[in-house]
């Protein structure tokens, strides 16, 4: 069981020039991996429009490495 939370926010910065209409994101599976090891149990992206912002939790992310 783990004892204390950690937190891993991971921001990314996006210049659209308010043009794009969709944002893609990879998160690779070697960080995948890294997040699920360390049990980082909360996954924030931001792209550079504050209304743009995903949450995942480890479960997520779990899901996703399958």
């Amino acid at each position: 069981m783990v004892s204390s939370k950690t937190a891993l926010i991971l921001v990314i910065n996006a210049d659209t020039g308010n043009t794009a209409r969709t944002v893609t994101v990879n998160l690779p599976k070697i960080v995948q991996d890294t997040i699920i090891a360390k049990k980082i149990v909360n996954i924030i992206i931001m792209a550079d429009d504050p209304d743009i912002q995903i949450n995942m939790d480890l479960a997520a992310i779990k899901d996703i490495n399958r």
